[in-house]
């Protein structure tokens, strides 16, 4: 009996454990229209100060991304499926932003993502 005991309440820990463990992507990437794009390139470039030229790259990228998250967007998707989107969204404008704005750049960013975030919630909402 005790051992049955034992085994039920390992397995159940373990089942508590692996949901706790899952994540809810940070909706800083979520972009449904192109104002929002505008929104986090404001944010990127008061922090970041992109030159002309990366500016525009990101820009691209940017409108890109929230021209395709529109599009998914519209189905209306489960939270799952929301949150996997903006993982992938994330990891993939992260990526082509370090490769855009070069390593040293790239680390600021990632230094100062929390002012960033902040910068994006105030654009929004004036």
């Amino acid at each position: 009996m005790k051992k049955l005991l034992t085994t039920a309440l390992i397995t159940f820990s373990v089942m508590a454990f692996s949901f706790a463990q899952q994540t809810v992507a940070s909706d800083f990437y979520l972009m449904k229209t192109q104002k929002d794009a505008e929104y986090v390139l404001k944010a990127i470039n008061t922090e970041l100060h992109l030159s002309e030229t990366d500016f525009n790259k990101v820009k691209e990228l940017l409108f890109t991304s929230a021209k395709s998250q529109e599009e998914q967007l519209r189905s209306q998707p489960e939270v799952e499926r929301v949150n996997v989107m903006k993982s992938r969204q994330t990891a993939h404008i992260e990526n082509s932003l370090r490769t855009i704005v070069g390593i040293d750049k790239y680390n600021i960013y990632l230094n100062n993502k929390a002012a960033i975030e902040a910068k994006l919630k105030e654009l929004k909402k004036n």
